[in-house]
């Protein structure tokens, strides 16, 4: 109990530069988190089943030995741990008569940096009591008491630094029953008046009423797994604060020992990465290098030989290609001209018109009855053409349709043809006449 006092008269006598350094800490862990983060963005690419080391389920090598690392860090939404727990504490200074335990409720998140480090953020609060000594109290706060106790409110406002002593240890184990966790804690401690508001304890004359000191103190958490995301935890810690509330304003310390059971609940990613290296085994002898040199050398070669042949082999199709269109081409255009020469009649349209002019129409009336009364069952052939220089290939094939749809309806309708004496014969598109309205006409032929 000496070393306990002892211990806890130097915490509080350098409570201030205890606790500047260690909120100081809050600052490097959030720079840390943060580079992490950015440099492993890319874990989620790993997460495949293609990947022998993902999602390891053992903390053992190849050779049984434990393996400590090292792991990837997860992204900073990753492996966030919030917690709810109940249970007691007590508060115990010099001069009172032993501790009265009350009951304490604990929310705190947590924020794993690796398996083995994190931070985390908490609340402890509920009320206190202490059984009844005749104190001396500040000027500011005043004692509630009740019978053979003191009352107060309590709120702590805590960061801790934890440490996963199994995973550093035995190594990371996702399914491992319990990790044990020791840690320290500092932060903002509040005692206050119970029968004022809980979070602003003021009097009448609007002044707070309470004692608001720096704590600070060691903890033990242990947290059973229940599956995957959720665990039970069992915190133990000890906190201590100067007990200038009390009756020994000029020195003394007090402490609020308490344990909390509750659960855990871990978002996002719950597990962690192996880190590992795969380099190929290098080719040892200079003699092997040049021969695996040789032989790519050689297979590069070989590539680009075959490369060769096949654009040849391309060429040669495309050239060919481009002869036999020509050919066509002009085979085409013969065969036309030698038709156009040799129609018993033309009939010219107007540029992107299917409609029959009326100087045609005396021209067709006349050609139509001078073949009738030749031969009356004359068949007429009817080739539509369309002037290529104007207009889009498309328009072209419609427009030289049209225009022999029109010749052959006229010659129905107008002159009174029988259907079966009249045969569109084909639709054109031609662009080889130094006159373009022999580019844009309908052929007359006899067959």
């Amino acid at each position: 109990m000496n070393i306990m006092l002892n211990f806890g008269e130097f915490i509080v006598k350098n409570m201030k530069s205890f606790l500047k350094i260690f909120l100081s800490v809050p600052a490097l862990f959030i720079a840390i988190i943060s580079v992490n983060a950015q440099q492993f963005i890319t874990v989620d690419s790993l997460d495949t089943p293609s990947h022998h080391f993902v999602r390891e389920d053992g903390n053992r090598n190849e050779n049984g030995t434990v393996n400590r690392g090292s792991y990837l860090t997860n992204l900073w939404y990753d492996n966030w741990t919030f917690g709810i727990a109940g249970g007691i504490q007590a508060l115990y200074a010099g001069g009172n008569r032993g501790m009265a335990p009350t009951g304490d409720l604990e929310v705190t998140v947590t924020k794993w940096v690796t398996p083995t480090f994190a931070a985390r953020l908490g609340y402890q609060g509920f009320n206190l009591r202490e059984r009844r000594v005749e104190a001396k109290v500040l000027d500011h706060y005043q004692l509630k008491h009740e019978g053979d106790y003191n009352y107060f409110n309590q709120k702590y406002f805590h960061f801790d630094l934890m440490l996963s002593l199994t995973n550093l240890i035995d190594g990371y184990k996702e399914s491992r029953l319990l990790n044990v966790i020791p840690y320290i804690h500092g932060g903002y401690l509040c005692l206050a008046h119970p029968d004022y508001a809980y979070f602003a304890p003021k009097n009448k004359s609007g002044e707070f009423v309470c004692d608001r000191e720096a704590a600070i103190g060691p903890g033990v958490l242990l947290n059973f797994r229940v599956s995957d995301h959720l665990g039970i935890s069992l915190d133990f810690r000890d906190a201590f604060l100067s007990a200038r509330y009390h009756d020994r304003q000029k020195g003394g310390f007090a402490q609020i020992p308490s344990v909390a059971v509750g659960l855990t609940y871990t978002i996002n990613k719950w597990y962690w990465l192996r880190e590992r290296t795969n380099v190929a085994p290098l080719v040892e002898g200079y003699s092997e290098v040049q021969t695996a040199l040789a032989a790519a050398n050689a297979a590069n070669a070989a590539l680009a030989k075959q490369n060769r042949e096949a654009n040849d082999k391309l060429k040669a199709y495309q050239d060919d290609a481009e002869v036999q269109k020509i050919e066509l081409k002009k085979k085409y255009d013969t065969e036309f001209a030698r038709r156009l020469a040799e129609a018993e009649h033309i009939i010219y349209f107007d540029i992107n018109s299917p409609v029959l002019t009326q100087p045609e129409i005396v021209r067709f009336d006349k050609y139509v009855d001078e073949t009738l009364k030749r031969e009356s069952n004359h068949v007429f052939y009817i080739t539509g053409s369309a002037d290529k220089g104007t207009g889009n290939e498309r328009i072209n094939i419609r427009l030289s349709s049209e225009r022999a749809q029109a010749a052959k309806k006229y010659l129905i309708k107008k002159c009174h043809v029988p259907e079966s004496q009249v045969v569109i014969k084909a639709t054109v598109i031609s662009d080889k006449h130094a006159d373009g309205r022999f580019d844009r006409c309908v052929l007359l032929e006899s067959e």
